[in-house]
């Protein structure tokens, strides 16, 4: 089982993640398929249940000619994740989320649902835009 302190410190470590202000939030940026990248929130969520990871990944600003339904029909058939409205400076998009209880993962763990949620968000991101904007 990893703790909040040992994940910060492996995302510290890494070089590739930005922190905002405090350990609790991160931003990374994931390499995927054909010299794409996708940004990754990475950001602590406590719970009365306990202490979660929370993955947010968004693919295209909110506008309502997005079709949301197809997305969410979409991320039904993916690994991981279900699709939100993230804000981001005041703007809002749709992104890929996904939750992990921290208390069953190890660090080796974490990587594995970071990738997939970077992944599904680049194919939503593709799909709707066919360059690589976030």
């Amino acid at each position: 089982m990893a703790t909040w302190a040992e994940f910060s410190a492996n995302l510290r470590a890494s070089g590739s993640a930005k922190s905002f202000g405090d350990d609790n939030f991160w931003e990374l940026t994931i390499p995927v398929n054909g010299g794409r990248s996708q940004t990754v929130r990475v950001s602590r969520w406590v719970q009365a249940d306990g202490e979660w990871v929370r993955l947010d990944s968004p693919f295209t600003p909110y506008s309502p000619g997005v079709d949301v339904l197809k997305y969410l029909r979409a991320v039904a058939q993916m690994p991981c994740g279900g699709l939100e409205i993230l804000s981001i400076g005041g703007d809002e998009a749709l992104a890929v989320r996904h939750v992990v209880p921290l208390a069953t993962m190890d660090n080796e763990d974490f990587f594995k649902p970071l990738v997939a949620v970077a992944r599904v968000a680049d194919a939503m991101e593709h799909d709707v835009h066919g360059v690589d904007i976030f």
